[in-house]
């Protein structure tokens, strides 16, 4: 389908881990308001929506290209063959999958402080793995035991890595999601690319924004000053503007 009627401009949105279609409300209303008709799901295991089965390959949790088929079947059945696509945290892995191996489903493509790039660990997180093994042996003893789940979610919080904090039943398929380096994929997306970034996030460095505007063909980099990961709770107004600007150039 190509897309002509300026009043039927479908845009998918894609949320990140520990996030559903709930927490783009505010997104989706400003930018329903530009005219864009706003496709916001509930991804497998997230949200209400129910946990995946086994993967196509049999084993237990779902990989990302587990993920870019059921989007596709998404699209099935809303009718939509050609969409812009944006993606936030691990829905931009599944977008720059999707956006690479099916570019004649995707018409332009925003990546959101994306997930998908292997960075070397950084200091903090080598802290972080050596404080969790010696954590895990002193937190056994018995009468530091109670304390375990504060100690480990301070942590988390040190290293930035919230996401292993709220892996639960989809511990799995986040070993599998998080083992996957995006970065082959990167050139071979042909749609027009708006990366939007805040400067502050601990979870994807903002080094990946760059590995990203520089490898993608046709990309464009904006980094919004003092802002963390969550780039559509944090400026959802600023954000709506720079993605209605985008999709409407």
């Amino acid at each position: 389908m190509k897309i002509v009627d300026q009043k039927y401009r479908p845009l998918l949105i894609l949320h990140g881990w520990r996030g559903s279609s709930e927490s783009w409300t505010t997104v989706k209303e400003l930018l329903t308001k530009q005219g864009f008709r706003v496709y916001a799901p509930d991804l497998p295991g997230f949200g209400k929506s129910e946990a995946p089965g086994a993967s196509k390959d049999g084993t237990q949790g779902w990989s990302v290209d587990d993920y870019v088929e059921a989007v596709q079947d998404m699209m099935r059945h809303w009718k939509l063959s050609r969409v812009s696509l944006l993606g936030h945290s691990f829905g931009g892995r599944i977008a720059i999958k999707l956006a690479s191996q099916h570019p004649e489903k995707v018409e332009k493509l925003i990546l959101v402080a994306s997930a998908g790039i292997k960075n070397p660990p950084s200091l903090r997180m080598r802290l972080a793995s050596v404080s969790a093994v010696l954590g895990k042996r002193l937190f056994s003893l018995p009468f530091l035991r109670p304390f375990s789940a504060l100690a480990r979610r301070a942590l988390y919080g040190f290293s930035g890595s919230h996401d292993y904090e709220h892996v639960g039943k989809n511990r799995e398929t986040f070993l599998k999601v998080i083992s996957e380096d995006l970065r082959p994929y990167l050139s071979r997306i042909s749609a027009p690319t708006l990366i939007l970034w805040g400067d502050r996030d601990k979870m994807t460095p903002a080094t990946s924004a760059h590995i990203m505007a520089k490898e993608i063909p046709n990309a464009t980099l904006k980094i919004f000053p003092e802002v963390r990961h969550g780039v559509h709770l944090e400026v959802p107004e600023e954000l709506a503007k720079s993605v209605s600007q985008f999709l409407n150039s």
